[in-house]
């Protein structure tokens, strides 16, 4: 592959990808305070960034449980339990999804198995805005939410 020039054996750093995002965002809010139109292609930067997901919400065959079932698998094929109380420390998908849905005080307990979450309600609960939650499990970015700074990724990345 020697030869090829300058661009093409550039690889792109955490921060010039932040540059990036931030200029489409800049121009998109630009964009809509100027025309109030359509943002066309970046609309969908400019309203969040991440990965929307299908979910299903059903009740389950138990009072006071409430099933979501998803368009995509967070745990494989392990069983993951959360309660009221414990100490949720991971960083994986189920691990924040377990977080968010605890920190409501409208959840006792989640269980994650594969693409089915399952929601023990707290007494008194009907599950209310539990759907918006699991919805934006993967969504980074929404309005009003600013990317890192530089600093805040510098310093953080790996050294050595």
């Amino acid at each position: 592959m020697a030869g090829l020039g300058g661009e093409l054996e550039r690889r792109l750093t955490i921060v010039e990808i932040r540059r990036r995002v931030e200029g489409h965002l800049a121009q998109a809010t630009d964009r809509l305070r100027r025309d109030r139109a359509p943002l066309g292609p970046l609309a969908s930067i400019w309203a969040s960034m991440g990965q929307p997901i299908t979910v299903t919400q059903s009740p389950a065959t138990r009072h006071g449980v409430v099933r979501f079932e998803l368009n995509r698998s967070l745990t494989g094929m392990g069983h993951e339990r959360y309660r009221v109380g414990d100490d949720v420390s991971g960083v994986r998908p189920p691990d924040e999804l377990a977080r968010r849905l605890l920190a409501t005080g409208d959840v006792e307990g989640v269980h994650v198995f594969s693409n089915v979450v399952t929601v023990d309600l707290a007494k008194g609960s009907n599950g209310d805005g539990l759907l918006g939650i699991v919805e934006d499990l993967f969504l980074h970015y929404t309005p009003g939410v600013l990317p890192p700074t530089d600093e805040e990724l510098l310093g953080q990345a790996p050294t050595g």
